[in-house]
């Protein structure tokens, strides 16, 4: 299937993602069809080439600094071209384009992501611009913030994600809020397409980064 979703299973999977919470998650009938996928029969194999290309759904590798990596599969695509990916631990992670706009089902939780003018799923168009973005995140109590990026054109080069080498240019996204530089995000890019194969992501300000590589990309049917 090439990471291509059923209508029944788009439509589950928006079910559990517009929601945006892990007990929705754990209620949808395609909760049970994740998990299985994962798992397979026996303990969760952790992350493997050969594990991504037996499932029939897109999926990535995503994991937190000093963390290992976690698969999760495509459960969902929202009207706006959002993905919404799901993993064997009720945890899920949303994404706009590169940019991680949700992350549920932890101690921290990015609840919401609002895009300023100009911003792009296709990265490279951003890279010399300024540009604004919103974020809240659920601790204790709700945190809203306004983020400040500029975006730097890297070097191009050949990465490898689990076995397989892909050409690509890395972009930098320096971040910052209140008048301060916080922290830099990475982007490694299709220099062709602007697909974006690998990321570094420090998505909840006040937790590690978010490390994400995309196994099997999400093809459209």
């Amino acid at each position: 299937m090439s990471g291509v979703l059923s209508r029944r299973h788009l439509v589950l999977g928006l079910m559990a993602g517009t929601a945006g919470c892990a007990s929705t998650i754990r209620q949808s009938p395609y909760w049970g069809t994740i998990a299985a996928a994962i798992k397979g029969t026996g303990a969760n194999p952790g992350v493997s080439r050969e594990h991504s290309d037996s499932l029939p759904y897109a999926n990535i590798a995503a994991w937190f600094d000093g963390g290992a990596p976690a698969l999760l599969v495509l459960g969902g695509v929202e009207p706006d071209g959002t993905l919404n990916w799901y993993g064997a631990d009720h945890k899920s992670i949303s994404t706009s384009g590169p940019m991680v706009t949700r992350v549920i089902g932890f101690d921290v939780e990015l609840r919401d992501v609002r895009f300023g003018a100009g911003w792009s799923v296709d990265i490279r168009s951003m890279v010399g611009g300024k540009y604004e973005r919103s974020m809240s995140y659920q601790a204790d109590r709700r945190v809203e913030l306004l983020m400040k990026s500029e975006f730097k054109r890297g070097e191009a080069k050949d990465i490898a994600i689990f076995g397989r080498t892909y050409p690509v240019i890395e972009v930098e996204e320096r971040v910052s809020s209140s008048g301060r530089y916080r922290f830099t995000n990475r982007y490694w890019v299709d220099p062709k397409s602007g697909f974006c194969r690998k990321s570094i992501q420090r998505v909840i300000p006040t937790e590690a980064n978010l490390n994400i590589e995309v196994l099997k990309p999400f093809v459209p049917a």
